[in-house]
C-alpha cells in the first residue's frame, strides 16, 4: 500500500522548512557508526603508538619495509579519524528552490555535494542496498536506503546515501516529489516500503 503525500512520518534524525519559494530538508547522519569509527581510531593509534615507542624504527634492520608498511597503516588511521569526524559533526542540507536542488553535506567536506536543474528532475525513487558478512558459520545481511533521481539527459544519479529506513528514505522521496508536483510512478529497481 502506497501513502499519499505527507502520510510517512517526521523521522526523528531530519527536519524540515518549507515555504512556497523554498524547501529545506536536514538530516543528521548517524552518530554511532561515527563514534564506532573513533574508538576504533583510538585503539588503533594507541597501539601504533605504543609499539613505535617500544622499537626505533628508524634504526632497526629492515626499517625500509617497515617504512612503506606505514604508509598503507597511516592511510587508514586517516581514514578512520575523518570518516567519524564527518559521522558525528555533518548533516545533509537538500535545499530546492526557483532553481535548483542542492544536496550539500557539512561542516566535514564530504563527497557528493550536487547542484541540479529542478526541470531536469523527472522521477525520484529509493533504492535498497544490502550488504552481507560472514560472522562465524552465518552471513548477516544488513541494508540502507538512498534517494535517487532520474534526471533529464542521463540515467539517475543518487541524491542521498545510507539512509537508515526504507521508512525516513520514502519520507525524503515523498516529500520532494510533493514539492516538485511530480507525482510518484514505479522505477525499475525501486524499493517500495
Amino acid at each position: 500500500m502506497d501513502h499519499k503525500p505527507d502520510q510517512w512520518p517526521l523521522p526523528a534524525s531530519m527536519s524540515v522548512a518549507e515555504s512556497p519559494d523554498l524547501l529545506v530538508l536536514t538530516h543528521k547522519w548517524n552518530k554511532w557508526i561515527g563514534y564506532a569509527m573513533l574508538v576504533i581510531w583510538a585503539i588503533w593509534s594507541t597501539g601504533l603508538y605504543l609499539d613505535y615507542l617500544d622499537r626505533d624504527l628508524l634504526q632497526a634492520e629492515g626499517a625500509h619495509f617497515e617504512l612503506l608498511f606505514a604508509f598503507p597503516v597511516l592511510g587508514l588511521n586517516l581514514f578512520l579519524l575523518y570518516g567519524g569526524l564527518a559521522h558525528v559533526l555533518n548533516t545533509t542540507t537538500t535545499t530546492i528552490d526557483f532553481e535548483e536542488l542542492k544536496i550539500k553535506h557539512a561542516p566535514i567536506p564530504w563527497i557528493n555535494n550536487r547542484a541540479i536543474y529542478r526541470g531536469d528532475v523527472k522521477q525520484l525513487y529509493v533504492k535498497q542496498h544490502v550488504t552481507q558478512r560472514k560472522e562465524g558459520a552465518f552471513y548477516v545481511s544488513s541494508s540502507s536506503y538512498s534517494i535517487n533521481v532520474v534526471v533529464q539527459g542521463r540515467k539517475d544519479l543518487e541524491l542521498v546515501t545510507g539512509i537508515g529506513t526504507a521508512e525516513d528514505a520514502k519520507f525524503v522521496e515523498q516529500k520532494i516529489e510533493h514539492y516538485l508536483k511530480i507525482s510518484d510512478r514505479p522505477v525499475p529497481g525501486e524499493h517500495r516500503p
